[in-house]
């Protein structure tokens, strides 16, 4: 399960921990320094990025969108960009396609020809199970890894008609940053919009427009997202994962982790734990 071939991947460009190829895919997980940045330029192969720790501003000519913790990013091949990583190291989950392997997915009618980024849904489940095989590297990982790289492509497909978000202004920012900080616990949409200084109409249009979703949702993404991460690498029970998580009640968790990903926690656990998982990985 190591490359093959002599060519080193175009977004193999930080440092790589690990690295495999299934047909007609390259994957790696990257860690990049804080503060990476790196001036415009173009790659010859399409690419998914899922961002498991800290993040980074991509500028395409005038326009620019912050990909964040827990974002799968699709760049398009020959798709020109330069981006400036988050002021912590930036960990990723890094696939790239070759030509013959986006001809295939075309010929099935999976349109991927625009940068696009998927958050929600099952793009955390499939991602940790790439993971999860990436470090794994059993017979027939190489097999496991295509079927679910082809997942990601039809997840990332059906949520490509939402266009990226420009760069929020700064008070959306510190809004959307207090939510980070504080998702777990119980937030009003009074209380944010008052820290941040903005009318609660004024925040929630705002932050609708720019990241997709109501507050609601966007708060009961990053619970998901945490649990899931924690079911990955930790071995806390699903009941203080729960609680860790901002939810009442395992009961309540069960349900809303079931309704995002179509899995129970428990499913989920079993599906993509990594039991020779360091704990260190997703920090």
């Amino acid at each position: 399960m190591t490359l093959r071939s002599q060519r080193t991947p175009d977004f193999f460009d930080g440092q790589v921990v690990k690295s495999a190829q299934a047909p007609g895919i390259s994957i790696g997980e990257i860690h990049y320094p804080p503060e990476c940045q790196r001036p415009n330029h173009v790659h010859e192969r399409a690419c998914f990025h899922f961002i498991f720790q800290g993040g980074y501003v991509e500028h395409n000519g005038r326009r620019s969108w912050e990909c964040q913790r827990f974002t799968l990013a699709f760049q398009p091949p020959d798709y020109e960009h330069s981006y400036c990583s988050s002021v912590e190291s930036t960990k990723v989950l890094t696939i790239e396609m070759e030509p013959a392997w986006m001809a295939n997915l075309r010929d099935y009618a999976i349109k991927l020809d625009r940068p696009a980024n998927s958050q929600g849904g099952s793009v955390s489940w499939l991602t940790a199970k790439l993971y999860r095989e990436l470090h794994l590297m059993e017979p027939a990982s190489s097999l496991v890894m295509e079927a679910l790289a082809l997942e990601l492509a039809v997840e990332t497909a059906r949520q490509a008609e939402t266009p990226l978000a420009s760069t929020a202004p700064r008070w959306l920012k510190n809004a959307r940053d207090l939510i980070h900080a504080h998702f777990a616990e119980s937030l009003s949409l009074g209380y944010i919009a008052q820290s941040v200084g903005v009318h609660p109409v004024h925040l929630a249009r705002g932050f609708r427009q720019h990241y997709q979703a109501t507050v609601g949702e966007y708060v009961r993404r990053l619970r998901i997202e945490y649990a899931g991460q924690q079911m990955v690498h930790s071995e806390a029970t699903l009941a203080e994962i729960a609680q860790a998580a901002g939810f009442s009640d395992q009961s309540q968790f069960s349900r809303t982790f079931k309704l995002a990903t179509g899995l129970t926690p428990g499913q989920f656990r079993a599906s993509a734990h990594v039991p020779s998982m360091d704990a260190e990985t997703f920090r």
